[in-house]
């Protein structure tokens, strides 16, 4: 994997249908499910987390359903003073 990707540890995916996605990451994309709920499940992509979460029509993230792909990773930035202005 590129350097670029080394502090990416999970990715989060919106979905309104969690059975039809899990199906396709597992069957089509032959990815291994590594845990699993009611409203979530996860799978292995390479050692990181692909999360997949349903999310109800009521729920605010709804508007991430379909559009957008989350992820957090951690950043060191270090400067002083001076450098800013």
């Amino acid at each position: 994997m590129g350097t670029i990707l080394k502090s990416l540890r999970a990715v989060r995916i919106f979905v309104d249908d969690l059975d039809r996605a899990r199906q396709f990451y597992r069957d089509i994309l032959e990815l291994p499910e590594k845990s699993v709920a009611a409203d979530w499940a996860v799978f292995d992509v390479d050692g990181r987390d692909l999360i997949l979460e349903a999310v109800g029509h009521d729920d605010p993230e709804r508007v991430l359903v379909g559009g957008y792909l989350l992820f957090r990773l951690r950043l060191t930035i270090s400067m002083t003073f001076t450098e800013i202005w």
